[in-house]
């Protein structure tokens, strides 16, 4: 019985710190857009990146000048990361992949609805379609449509695929783009908590001796990649 009520009142306490912990970083972001006079009336989490992790990618834009942010995997993540880079530095490049029409639909138009056009923004659909990789087919998106990148990628957003589409989903992203991220480049993995997530982390550090890692307990888990010298 006694068991019984520490379980309820360890996870009665353990709710109750989670959302104080967001209201914090809630409250974290919206400083940080008022610091930077950025209107960005949005609401974060449950589907879209929560508060914690929006605050961890602009700590990146903010501790080293990004020239090149590709992030796979649209939605309101795009439009933090493209304000946020019109406010701390106009050269740089955003390009974000969308594999799914319907989703790319809709962060084009919560882009236009939150005002942001910026000359330094694309905003790509790229169908997913089958590519061989390590003895295996995955879903994938089309990566034709980055041809026209032309300088290194120092800050990369793994988001995408869905986690539901295949096993390992975000897997081929390193792989697929390691020629193309500068030697400093950080790569963000969300939804880190998954078993999937864990899996891919554990294979990109097998497969580049060069990654360093750090895991940070986010509300869906963030692993944070870094190359280091060998």
């Amino acid at each position: 019985m006694l068991s019984r009520l520490k379980i309820g009142c360890q996870r009665v306490i353990k709710k109750l710190l989670s959302s104080y912990i967001k209201k914090i970083d809630k409250l974290e972001f919206l400083l940080r857009c008022s610091y930077f006079n950025i209107r960005l009336p949005i609401v974060l989490g449950a589907r879209a990146i929560e508060y914690d992790l929006a605050n961890i990618l602009i700590d990146e834009m903010i501790g080293n000048p990004r020239r090149t942010i590709l992030e796979l995997g649209s939605g309101k993540s795009t439009a933090v990361l493209a304000a946020f880079a019109a406010a701390l530095n106009n050269d740089c490049e955003i390009v974000s992949v969308e594999g799914d029409q319907h989703h790319f639909v809709a962060t084009t138009n919560e882009l236009a609805k939150l005002g942001i056009s910026s000359n330094n923004l694309q905003l790509l659909v790229a169908p997913y379609k089958e590519v061989s990789l390590n003895g295996r087919e995955w879903r994938w998106y089309d990566l034709s449509c980055l041809e026209s990148i032309k300088k290194p990628i120092d800050l990369l957003l793994v988001d995408g695929p869905p986690g539901d589409m295949q096993t390992m989903s975000r897997y081929p992203a390193l792989p697929l783009l390691w020629n193309k991220l500068s030697n400093d480049c950080v790569i963000v993995l969300d939804d880190g908590d998954r078993p999937d997530e864990k899996q891919v982390a554990r294979q990109w550090l097998k497969d580049f001796s060069q990654l360093q890692a750090e895991f940070i307990d986010t509300y869906k888990g963030t692993w944070i990649f870094r190359k280091s010298e060998v």
